[in-house]
Formats: C-alpha cells, sequence, structure tokens
C-alpha cells in the first residue's frame, strides 16, 4: 500500500472534508499511475480492513465547483441577483447521475489523526463531495490557501451566531465559503447573504 498517500487521505478526511469519492482519491493522490482508480480502491480496501474508514455506494450528481459562482468583499452592501445566482445553481445540478464509491473516516480512524468522524448525512452527500473537491483543488494548485482551511465541526458557532459556514479561509482575513447545493432558491441563498455578509464570501 502507498502509506504516503494512505497517511494523507486519512488526514484530510480527519481535519478537512467529510467524505471522498474513489475518483478524487484516483485523481488527487494517483493521477500519475497507470490505472489509478484501481490504485485508490487497493489503499480504501487496506484502510477499510484496518478499520479506518468506511465505504458506501450511492448514486450522485457531480459539480463543478472550479470558479465560484459568486464572491462578495467582505462589508459589501451590495447584493446579488438571488434570483439569478439560483437559477445558474440549479442548471448545474441537472446533470445525469453516475455511482460513486463514498470513503468517510471511522472513529477509529479520526482518533488516530485528531479530527472528527462526521459522514455527510443522505441529503447532503453531494453538497459535501463538492465541499471535498473545493478543498482538494485548493490543496493541489495553492497549498498555502488549503493549509488555512478551517472546516466546519472545527469553526466556534458562537462566532457566526450558531450558524457555521461550510468552511472558512483564513489566509488573508476571513473567507467564508458555501457550497450552494441542490435545491437552494433564491430565498435560502438569501438567508445565507445576510448571516456572512460581513465577510468576503464565496458561494461555489
Amino acid at each position: 500500500m502507498n502509506t504516503s498517500a494512505a497517511k494523507d487521505i486519512l488526514q484530510v478526511l480527519a481535519r478537512d472534508v467529510r467524505v471522498l469519492t474513489t475518483r478524487q482519491i484516483a485523481r488527487y493522490w494517483f493521477r500519475g499511475h497507470c490505472r489509478p482508480l484501481q490504485a485508490a480502491d487497493r489503499v480504501v480496501r487496506r484502510l477499510v480492513n484496518d478499520a479506518l474508514v468506511e465505504t458506501s455506494r450511492a448514486m450522485i450528481t457531480v459539480v463543478d465547483v472550479t470558479q465560484p459562482i459568486y464572491v462578495s468583499p467582505a462589508g459589501d452592501t451590495t447584493a446579488p441577483n438571488f434570483e439569478k445566482l439560483a437559477w445558474q445553481n440549479q442548471k448545474r445540478w441537472r446533470k445525469p447521475l453516475q455511482q460513486a464509491t463514498l470513503v468517510v473516516i471511522t472513529p477509529l480512524g479520526a482518533a488516530h489523526y485528531g479530527g472528527y468522524a462526521r459522514g455527510p448525512r443522505r441529503y447532503e452527500r453531494e453538497h459535501d463531495i463538492a465541499l471535498s473537491e473545493c478543498y482538494l483543488q485548493l490543496w493541489k494548485a495553492i497549498p498555502h490557501v488549503a493549509e488555512s482551511w478551517i472546516a466546519e465541526e472545527a469553526i466556534d458557532a458562537r462566532r457566526f451566531e450558531d450558524k457555521r459556514p461550510d468552511a472558512i479561509l483564513s489566509d488573508n482575513g476571513q473567507t467564508v465559503l458555501e457550497v450552494l447545493g441542490r435545491g437552494y432558491n433564491a430565498n435560502k441563498i438569501e438567508r445565507l447573504f445576510e448571516h456572512f455578509r460581513q465577510y468576503t464570501i464565496q458561494f461555489r
């Protein structure tokens, strides 16, 4: 087993994201491998055998989160067009479902790496996979920004009046990152904006 990749995967699952798919693992850890998906499957099976992760199968839609749907500077009082944002978001979720293997850390795995064992709720799977993709893109492309990533579980809810964001980027001030999930309508997006508008906001 690639022990370096296994350690990285466990650390990311414990501290930064709730779930990874085996396709994400193949793409980010085994891109140069002749058979990246098979290599990812082997590492995951070993971690399952060691009781450090658990897997499940699901039909999901994968959306592109490479670019933010919206970015608001901190303190900007100009509200975006929430109906337009909702339409853009709904449009991207109209993609065919695909089967995926989901990987989450176990309490034992989280204990080893000082993190959290909180897999996604069933209705949050697609949202949390998209959030994981946001992290992984930063991790590979802009490592120093990824190092400033604070996952929801590690955020003090009192700072945000008990409504924590999906993640915070703290490399340059405080950027609130929210993934717009399937079914987020204009009203829900507006509530998120109003709640976090004193910060720089990224909707992905």
